[in-house]
């Protein structure tokens, strides 16, 4: 796939990713359930690490100016997301559909982009508060475990109707 071609995609999934953005859930001070999070990780699994992380950080810093949640939460978030779902699709590259691959596209951006950069923060914001931090780590995997579940069954779908096929080689002709 051509550098341009994959920008255009970042573009086109972030502005999907900002629009799906505004549409949160408050949880608790500083954690939200929004269907927002499911971009990046889509993004990290079609396009790979570098595209996700750029997808994840527009994402991010749009979440992290007007989402209403402490600013780190949402920024390192959306970002690790994306790291998290990319980095499988980069060590698997040559694996085909397997069950692990799946699973740890599954697994990985729900700790790495949900309980991580949550639990972190929040722990940092209260000190000597793990309950809380783990409370909002907690809440924040489920939300990563929910997008990451719909950006899997999404990838699944756009691979049944070749379109993936299709992304990653626009040059090839239709049949």
């Amino acid at each position: 796939m051509n550098t341009s071609f994959k920008i255009s995609l970042i573009a086109v999934l972030s502005a999907t990713g900002l629009a799906l953005r505004t549409v949160a859930i408050p949880v608790s001070y500083s954690v939200q359930i929004t269907p927002g999070m499911i971009v990046p990780i889509l993004s990290g699994i079609i396009l790979g690490l570098w595209p996700g992380c750029l997808t994840g950080l527009i994402i991010g810093i749009y979440a992290a100016v007007f989402s209403g949640e402490f600013w780190l939460i949402p920024l390192i978030g959306n970002l690790l997301l994306a790291i998290g779902a990319g980095i499988v699709t980069d060590l698997m590259k040559n694996k085909n559909n397997t069950i692990i691959k799946i699973i740890m596209l599954i697994i990985s951006p729900s700790i790495i982009g949900g309980f991580i950069p949550t639990f972190s923060i929040m722990y940092i914001l209260t000190p000597g508060t793990v309950i809380v931090a783990l409370t909002s780590g907690a809440v924040d995997t489920v939300n990563a475990l929910i997008a990451a579940i719909i950006a899997v069954l999404v990838w699944g779908a756009l691979k049944k109707i070749k379109l993936i096929e299709q992304i990653s080689n626009p040059d090839t002709p239709q049949t």
